[in-house]
């Protein structure tokens, strides 16, 4: 079905198409072998060879990996969330998110209970988890994010482009926000 000549960015627009279209799950799992046979390929991100960081509901997220770089199996990103800052509750029906606190200190709530997360605080939320987080402090938290798969990083630059409609974006890409306890 695919030529192993077909680059890696198309192949991952066929795939991203295929997937909203109700791939099968068998044909899923030889679309994403083929993804990473032909996308994994060593990938170095230096200081100078980052993006443009995008500001979305207050916090700056700076992409260090995407899909493409990675065949597909994580979006990685650095975040800068000031004091105040953090995203509304919400689920990820189709990634796994994973949240690595640099510095600073970080409040989380996954499914109501909160969790305190200084710096060196690694959390990892299943898909379909009510989560949220939010920087109670007066400093400048820092933290890793990254989501398995990928594919919801196009939905950040959307968003910081019309924030209005950041629930109707987030659906586009399997996140429903939600209303949670936040003690």
């Amino acid at each position: 079905m695919f030529s192993s000549s077909l680059p890696g960015p198309h192949l991952l627009r066929i795939v991203g198409s295929l997937a909203r279209n109700g791939l099968s799950s068998a044909r899923s799992k030889f679309v994403n072998k083929m993804m990473r046979v032909q996308m994994n390929q060593p990938k170095v991100v230096r200081p100078s060879d980052r993006p443009a960081t995008l500001k979305v509901v207050g916090d700056e997220y700076t992409s260090l990996a995407t899909g493409e770089d990675t065949g597909g199996s994580y979006y990685m990103m650095h975040a800068v969330v000031h004091p105040g800052g953090g995203p509304t509750p919400h689920i990820q029906t189709r990634e796994e998110e994973g949240f690595y606190v640099l510095e600073g200190w970080v409040t989380f709530w996954i499914e109501g209970q909160r969790q305190e997360a200084p710096a060196g605080t690694l959390l990892h939320v299943p898909r379909d988890v009510a989560h949220s987080f939010k920087n109670e402090s007066d400093a400048v938290a820092k933290m890793l994010i990254w989501f398995a798969p990928a594919g919801v990083e196009d939905m950040f630059p959307r968003m910081a482009a019309d924030p209005q409609r950041y629930q109707e974006i987030g659906a586009e890409f399997g996140v429903q926000f939600v209303e949670m306890d936040q003690p």
